[in-house]
């Protein structure tokens, strides 16, 4: 009988056996070599150091709904463009005006009037109006809030109705999202912050936001991660915190919009239903950043 030369109660397997072992092993390595580098990956994409260009930092940030997270983020603009002059009655400006929401790459629109007085030696102050709902197909750039637009700018504010994404004049920019589950109509606003900031019309340290009804919501969340809005002015405002908006009511801005609704149901697989998942849901309230 033939004697192999090799260790005492040393078990000798079979070549193949052997290659099989070492492709298992192998195999085994990358796999927890892989799960190492996406669990880091995402991390660091969490809290915005990947590698990549600021945009693609800025867009997933930017879509956060953790105010911690969303409030690092950076929203590109250039100046705002006039785009057509509307009106010049009593002295007050009427102009369609567009800015660029580089995050999402769109450029969206808005109404903008100008006080008939002269321009301060360092620019109008200005008032964000960010509107309420109303069914996107069915809304207008030149209709609503005119009356409470007139009455700033004759105190001598710029004021700014911004068309979110997916209506009005922006209907083709993107889509309407909703306002309460997804970060969207707040990169809109905070985009236009950003474009006024590079508005020679405007003193960028006096930038003011109002809002109304969903807009009221927008509005306290964009004062909440930017410390360049000054002041807030809130009507009809939802700003309890998510968690008991959740048990109280569907918004209307949700359940008769398709996208927002979609989209609600999609965070909710995501993050859990805002009376189970408390934590995640109270730093994604605004209310909760007030003080």
């Amino acid at each position: 009988m033939k004697k192999y030369n090799h260790p005492k109660n040393a078990v000798r397997l079979p070549g193949y056996y052997k290659s099989f072992v070492l492709a298992g092993f192998v195999v085994l390595v990358g796999l927890l070599a892989g799960g190492w580098y996406f669990t880091k990956y995402h991390e660091a994409r969490a809290i915005g150091t990947l590698n990549q260009n600021q945009t693609y930092r800025g867009e997933y940030l930017a879509s956060s709904l953790d105010l911690k997270l969303a409030a690092k983020a950076t929203y590109p603009s250039a100046p705002l463009r006039t785009i057509k002059d509307i009106d010049d009655a009593d002295g007050i400006k009427e102009q369609i005006v567009s800015f660029g929401v580089s995050v999402s790459q769109l450029t969206e629109y808005g109404l903008m009037m100008t006080p008939a007085t002269s321009r301060p030696a360092q620019g109008y102050p200005v008032i964000i109006l960010c509107h309420g709902y109303l069914n996107p197909s069915e809304y207008e750039t030149t209709k609503g809030y005119l009356a409470d637009m007139r009455f700033y700018a004759q105190h001598g504010f710029v004021v700014v109705k911004p068309d979110f994404r997916g209506q009005g004049l922006s209907a083709k920019e993107g889509h309407p999202e909703g306002a309460y589950y997804s970060m969207a109509y707040n990169t809109d606003v905070l985009s236009l912050v950003s474009a006024l900031k590079q508005t020679k019309l405007i003193n960028k340290s006096r930038i003011n936001i109002w809002g109304h009804s969903l807009g009221a919501y927008i509005a306290l969340r964009a004062a909440v991660l930017s410390p360049d809005i000054k002041n807030v002015i809130l009507l009809s405002t939802p700003a309890d915190s998510l968690t008991k908006m959740y048990l109280t009511y569907i918004p209307p801005s949700d359940e008769n919009n398709l996208e927002a609704l979609k989209i609600r149901r999609q965070v909710f697989s995501l993050y859990g239903i805002p009376a189970e998942n408390t934590a995640f849901w109270n730093s994604a309230s605004p209310i909760n950043y007030v003080s």
